[in-house]
């Protein structure tokens, strides 16, 4: 079931009459009726998915609670949550990956092995709620949150159903309080809700879905492409990735907002970063979050010398890019963005500052800094997209070698481009949510203009780019 559907929106009018019908919203009935409608909108791809994440459930509930009851076995205990968990991922997610790399390996050398493949699904949201569940275990492992008593609010907290599919990743330490608490629910907070899930159907349905036939034309022409229609392939996939996701986090946090929950950003004008680093502090932020918080400081972070930070960076990104997906350009392109991170750390760390008095200046450079940034991350956007390794370095290469002509829709796909960029930038120096929330006219014309949208192309229907992680 995704958000994007009517059936969604049908299902969905019942639990909200049945949630706002109970006086006391954080109740057990409430409580119960949330978990029982998480597992129903996550049981609509397959009700044997279901049995998947109750395991994970109750194991990270058990782990949990054996380390705050037996200290000195709580490394068994993490043991057994990091294999259960990474185990359920891995098998469903990795094993043909890395049984058909290894293979191919040894024909290299000479050697003759083939492994069974596995004809499996992969299960809907496998990586995000793999993460989210794991981190509970492991904050209280680190004495960082006491373990939850109750097995109900663990089980709501793992399957929350707006975010439970494609994120944000949440913390434990910030959504098992809103359990025990009951909700600030009022007409401005539902209200602000609506307005934040509308917003994210116009990034879905007006822009992702409808830049995504000219995207499919253009990297399933990679073969002829000139240098124009690779750039032009990179930044409108820039703009339907980030219009798919962003779309679906602004759903997920309205739902929840509707709700009485309050779910943390996920995306802050990334394309208007300046630099490698701030555009990780705003794509995909509980992602990036959570790579730092259990991945790269645990590694060692910055701590330990030069070397080793970029070694911990470069392993974080490509880490970070292999849970996108068991494809050698997943990798391909977390690694470009370590290169990048571990070259801007050191062009900073042998630049002196600047100081300029002149403001136009500043503003000169900084515009420099988010074009030049803008563009870069756009070739990763390449090995993202491609299919297989020889679709994707054809383009990369062709990005800056070919031919240099001007084909027919270029005006049309470099001024949407243009267009979406440009208002894009406005985001970064507008919260247009704080405008919209300060002023009731410009909150009914941006509505009244959403919903004509929406009308107007809802013809063209596509599931969520990250339902497949």
């Amino acid at each position: 079931m995704i958000f994007n559907s009517l059936f969604f929106f049908i299902t969905l009018l019942p639990f909200l009459l049945f949630y706002f019908s109970r006086k006391r919203k954080r109740s057990t009935t409430s409580k119960l009726g949330t978990l029982g409608y998480s597992y129903f909108f996550y049981g609509m791809w397959n009700p044997a998915f279901l049995l998947l994440i109750v395991t994970s459930t109750l194991v990270d509930y058990l782990a949990a609670r054996g380390i705050e009851t037996a200290p000195h076995r709580k490394k068994l205990f993490l043991i057994a949550s990091l294999i259960t968990n990474l185990g359920l991922l891995g098998f469903f997610k990795y094993y043909n990956f890395f049984v058909d790399t290894f293979a191919t390996v040894f024909a290299w050398v000479g050697l003759t092995w083939s492994p069974p493949l596995l004809d499996v699904l992969l299960p809907v949201g496998i990586s995000f709620y793999t993460f989210q569940t794991l981190s509970y275990t492991i904050d209280v492992y680190r004495g960082h949150l006491p373990a939850e008593s109750s097995l109900l609010d663990i089980a709501v907290f793992v399957a929350f159903f707006p975010q439970l599919v494609a994120g944000p990743i949440v913390r434990a330490s910030d959504f098992l309080p809103q359990l025990a608490e009951e909700p600030d629910l009022n007409r401005r907070e539902i209200a602000d809700g609506i307005v934040l899930i509308l917003f994210g159907m116009f990034l879905k349905v007006v822009v992702a879905d409808n830049v995504a036939p000219r995207v499919n034309t253009l990297f399933g022409n990679w073969q002829g492409n000139g240098v124009f229609e690779n750039w032009a392939a990179a930044m409108l996939f820039g703009v339907q990735i980030y219009g798919d996701f962003s779309g679906y986090s602004l759903i997920a946090i309205g739902i929840a907002r509707v709700l009485g929950f309050s779910i943390p950003r996920n995306f802050n004008a990334p394309y208007t970063a300046a630099g490698f680093a701030d555009f990780w502090h705003r794509w995909h932020i509980s992602l990036s979050t959570w790579l730092r918080d259990y991945l790269y400081i645990p590694l060692g972070g910055n701590r330990k010398g030069t070397r080793r930070t970029y070694i911990n960076l470069m392993a974080t990104m490509l880490l970070g890019g292999l849970w996108h997906g068991a494809s050698v350009m997943f990798v391909i392109w977390g690694g470009l963005h370590g290169i990048y991170l571990c070259l801007e750390r050191v062009v900073r760390a042998h630049m002196s500052p600047i100081h300029i008095s002149y403001r136009a200046v500043r503003y000169l450079l900084l515009a420099g800094g988010i074009l030049l940034t803008y563009l870069t991350v756009s070739i990763t956007w390449i090995p993202f997209r491609a299919v297989n390794a020889a679709q994707g370095i054809t383009m990369m290469k062709g990005l800056f070698w070919g031919k240099f002509t001007v084909y027919d829709q270029f005006w049309l796909d470099y001024v949407v481009i243009l267009l979406v960029f440009l208002g894009h930038c406005a985001t970064r120096r507008y919260d247009v949510f704080a405008l919209v929330k300060q002023h009731k006219l410009l909150r009914g014309v941006l509505v009244a203009a959403i919903l004509l949208s929406l009308y107007y192309y809802s013809g063209s229907r596509a599931d969520f780019i990250y339902f497949q992680f």
